[in-house]
């Protein structure tokens, strides 16, 4: 029996692995493996893309130094530094995109004239709040022959950030617990069109892609703590733009990198600087980490950041298979602790609300005035009861004299 070749069979499986990345790598060029990681339907996705800190972009491929660098597609784990620097996990949830339905029973409350005052929008349920068309004619006999048609939906997109200390060990815990805050940190965000991949059927004939461009993208909603006054969000003013970017990091695209292929709806190319396969954005934070820390108790608070962001969206074909009912993010509970001192201070609080809670405390001061008199003063005491059993008895002969 002949011994296997060893060498061919590493040649091989080195072949097979080199196949297998050119393959990939292709797929990735023609969109094939490039799925939107958040959900399959039509429209532009988010996705978490990369954690900014200290002049670098931290990836999951892309770690540095990083403890734990787990960002995306729609959580955030950060940590980085090792577990015994001191600096708390930044964790991250989202929400996808979805369509604004009914404006008017939106939660934001001038949103309505917002868009309705600001955009020149027509609001109708479960439609777009705006179109454009142009009849064109193509072969010069001055008639219109081709119609073209661009709608203008409005989608919302939630994320939620917050603060998280490092459990991992008490030293580290207690460390981690203590005011320990980011003094600049990106989230950076990438938004996927479903271009290619929105097409269902394969190889059928009259089925027509959709394709989605990204118009604008504006703050609706900021929600951090109210007592952290340094802890800053941009964008952070209500109907502030965000920035929009070609490329991760907000770079210019590289000359090696061509233009796409323009999509091709109707014979006629769309414009591929609007219809793009995705963009990047930021949510730019200032001062976030842990508060409020009590060495006495060990009481502290951490921050947390909820940022809705309404999407304006070209849309140019029929969008079929729409997101379900737009659902808001609840909003996130940081880790915190809240220590005995802390605990008596807010009971207090609230007791001094209320008449009957001011009389509670008036009785409970009585009493331990009494106490610690008694405490230090314990003759007081038998004074007191000595006074007490000669006032007795004179009242008890009294009683008795006055009956006889």
């Amino acid at each position: 029996m002949s011994r296997p070749n060893y060498n061919s069979v590493a040649l091989l499986v080195v072949v097979a692995l080199l196949l297998s990345a050119v393959a990939v790598g292709v797929g990735y060029r023609l969109n094939v493996t490039g799925l939107s990681p958040i959900s399959a339907y039509q429209g532009i996705h988010p996705s978490f893309e990369a954690v900014g800190y200290e002049n670098r972009l931290y990836t999951t491929t892309d770690k540095y130094d990083a403890s734990v660098c787990n960002v995306g597609p729609a959580t955030i784990n950060w940590d980085p530094d090792s577990n015994t620097e001191g600096l708390p996990n930044l964790r991250g949830e989202l929400r996808d995109i979805q369509i604004v339905r009914d404006l008017s029973q939106y939660e934001v409350g001038d949103a309505m004239s917002h868009i309705v005052r600001d955009f020149g929008g027509i609001i109708n349920p479960n439609q777009p709040y705006k179109f454009y068309e142009w009849k064109v004619d193509t072969d010069g006999d001055g008639k219109d022959d081709k119609e073209y048609r661009m709608e203008l939906w409005l989608c919302s997109m939630e994320v939620n950030i917050w603060a998280d200390p490092d459990r991992s060990a008490w030293w580290t815990w207690s460390k981690e617990v203590n005011d320990q805050h980011y003094p600049d940190v990106e989230i950076w965000l990438e938004l996927e069109a479903s271009q290619d991949w929105g097409t269902y059927f394969q190889g059928v004939e009259g089925i027509e892609n959709t394709y989605f461009g990204l118009a604008y993208l504006e703050l609706a909603e900021l929600d951090k703590p109210d007592d952290r006054t340094r802890l800053q969000v941009v964008p952070g003013s209500k109907w502030s733009a965000f920035d929009v970017y070609d490329s991760l990091g907000g770079y210019p695209e590289s000359p090696d990198d061509p233009v796409e292929q323009a999509y091709v709806i109707k014979g006629a190319q769309l414009n591929p600087s609007v219809f793009k396969a995705r963009w990047f954005t930021k949510v730019s934070l200032s001062d976030i980490g842990t508060y409020g820390y009590n060495i006495l108790d060990g009481s502290f608070k951490s921050d947390f950041v909820q940022v809705k962001a309404l999407a304006h969206v070209f849309v140019v074909g029929e969008w079929t298979v729409q997101p379900e009912e737009e659902r808001d993010l609840v909003p996130p509970e940081p880790p915190s602790k809240e220590g005995w001192l802390t605990t008596i201070v807010r009971r207090w609080a609230e007791l001094m609300e209320s008449p009957l809670g001011r009389l509670r405390i008036a009785i409970w001061l009585a009493v331990i005035i009494v106490l610690v008199v008694i405490f230090f003063n314990p003759g007081l005491l038998i004074t007191l009861w000595g006074k007490y059993s000669d006032l007795y008895k004179n009242v008890s002969s009294r009683g008795k004299k006055g009956k006889s």
